[in-house]
């Protein structure tokens, strides 16, 4: 088993977020991983003296390190890119001896670089799970109204007004969101569960250049359909036809979302598929099977 400096932050930990996900896998692995703060990193070396680990997993996008403490470290640091290609640089790659990216594309630029694993986003199991409950919203969008890293920041906020405007009953959470009766702040733990277990709809809104959200993922291990924009690496991962919907355009946005609120057969048969997938592929333990047996290769 190996013994790990798991440098962090609690941030998402209230909804099963990937870096307190992995880190519960390991344990539940009976691997001897030290979740430390990342603000503590100035600290490293005296970790690294009396603990003795194996390895350092440096889990948060583009967490550095000094380079003349680099320089000292006789043992691996594993670098994490959960929000790439989002605020992305290749300069981060003084810190790491390996790189683990959560954006296929990303992977496939920089591996002859410095070596890569690819390890999308993922549900959690122990958290994320169907329930029957009431479908009382239409769609719902959780997440900024603004977001700050897309070439249009506002259009999640866009596209709430469109499909309002088509009489379709939309519901908002999260920071940001202007004043409107089905407009809510941010949520977590139980009230972010039934929030998704009430949606007939999960809404996740990107741009095409995006990465894999964590948020498509989320309903889909609950039990929820869920429309997201296409991208090559959403094909990657699921059967479009079949496990997941996806959109080019707002026009065609619309037409399904209207087409699947109306037909309820189509909706649970596309849920329950996109379900089933998620417990057989996509979930943290797949994921971290997939680091552990990567870093055996290269390490």
């Amino acid at each position: 088993m190996s013994k790990i400096l798991y440098f962090a932050d609690n941030y998402g930990s209230h909804n099963a977020g990937t870096k307190i996900s992995i880190y519960n896998e390991m344990i539940s692995r009976k691997h001897e991983i030290r979740f430390i703060d990342k603000k503590n990193i100035k600290n490293l070396l005296n970790y690294v003296s009396s603990i003795k680990p194996d390895q350092i997993w440096l889990a948060h996008s583009n967490q550095r390190l000094n380079p003349e403490v680099k320089k000292k470290l006789k043992i691996p640091v594993i670098g994490f890119g959960f929000s790439d290609p989002y605020y992305f640089s290749a300069d981060r790659f003084k810190s790491y001896d390996i790189y683990i990216t959560n954006h296929y594309s990303t992977y496939l630029k920089y591996q002859k670089i410095i070596p890569s694993i690819y390890n999308p986003t993922a549900c959690d199991l122990r958290f994320h799970q169907p329930k029957q409950a009431p479908k009382n919203k239409d769609v719902s969008i959780i997440g900024l109204a603004k977001h700050p890293r897309f070439k249009n920041s506002i259009l999640h906020a866009e596209i709430a007004t469109m499909l309002r405007k088509a009489g379709v009953k939309t519901y908002c959470y999260g920071r940001g969101w202007a004043k409107h009766k089905n407009n809510y702040p941010y949520i977590a733990g139980t009230d972010f569960l039934d929030v998704i277990h009430t949606s007939k709809l999960g809404l996740d809104i990107q741009e095409s250049w995006c990465p894999m959200a964590h948020r498509m993922f989320e309903y889909l291990a609950s039990g929820i359909p869920v429309i997201t924009a296409y991208r090559e690496e959403v094909e990657r991962l699921f059967d479009v036809k079949s496990e997941i919907l996806v959109y080019h355009n707002r026009d065609e946005l619309l037409r399904i979302v209207k087409e699947y609120l109306n037909e309820p057969e189509k909706r649970n048969w596309i849920a329950a598929n996109g379900l089933a997938r998620c417990r057989k592929d996509h979930n943290v333990s797949n994921r971290v099977d997939h680091i552990l047996k990567e870093l055996g290769a290269l390490l």
